[in-house]
């Protein structure tokens, strides 16, 4: 990623996240909006950034933006960052929280990585957690979810509502206005590297979904040439 030390403390980007930036490439021929929840230190941020695609993303922990340490990692803040890789021009940071403020915009896509169960997020309904990123999404336009199952189903206590879903939970929020591209969930237990926030080697049972909006009352028809062959294994390895 360049100088040493302006990489993210979480770790890599998903594999995943360049495979969407190439899709949205390939089937949008004008500039591209997106939406990163949660921006963490710019993990997911940097890499739409760097391929010219603009980011508006919610970030409320002042050292993930500004730098600092966390839990003994040491963070290079997105401002940082932004300003070493000549970024600021297709990043806009809003240091709050985005399920509890108004959706100000509709983005061609929209990139949540691990953000649903965040203790930060854990006072908004799951519910409504979600139906907020749906309404942040442009007529079709896409989205991509990423988030944690309950790791025993029947246990509310460590795995509330609020931050956790059961299986086949998640394609129950995506009603006629959407059709679902991809949608996959893993009974085994993925292994995640430490990093700031939960400090030892941990693991967690994950699913993802990714999915277009579909138009319904556009006058002017886009013909687009949409094409998706990853099979989504990348994405419950880290």
């Amino acid at each position: 990623m360049g100088k040493k030390g302006y990489g993210s403390a979480f770790g890599e980007a998903q594999r995943t996240c360049y495979f969407y930036i190439d899709f949205l490439k390939r089937n949008f021929d004008r500039q591209i909006n997106t939406l990163v929840i949660d921006a963490l230190d710019g993990i997911h941020v940097l890499p739409f950034a760097r391929r010219g695609i603009n980011v508006d993303c919610y970030e409320t922990n002042n050292i993930l933006i500004n730098g600092g340490i966390i839990d003994g990692f040491k963070i290079t803040g997105l401002l940082n960052k932004n300003k070493y890789f000549n970024l600021n021009d297709f990043v806009n940071i809003h240091n709050k929280n985005f399920y509890k403020n108004a959706v100000e915009s509709k983005y061609d896509f929209v990139y949540v990585y691990r953000s649903l169960h965040l203790d930060r997020n854990k006072e908004v309904p799951i519910d409504k957690k979600i139906k907020k990123i749906l309404t942040s999404v442009k007529d079709g336009g896409y989205v991509y979810i990423l988030y944690h199952l309950a790791v025993k189903d029947n246990d509310y206590i460590n795995y509330p509502k609020s931050q956790y879903l059961r299986p086949g939970e998640m394609s129950k929020y995506f009603d006629y206005r959407w059709k679902i591209l991809d949608n996959h969930e893993r009974n085994k237990l993925t292994i995640h590297n430490a990093h700031p926030f939960n400090s030892i080697d941990h693991k967690h049972r994950v699913g993802y979904i990714f999915a277009q909006k579909r138009r319904y009352y556009k006058k002017k028809i886009y013909n687009y040439n949409f094409e998706v062959f990853y099979d989504g294994t990348d994405d419950m390895e880290d």
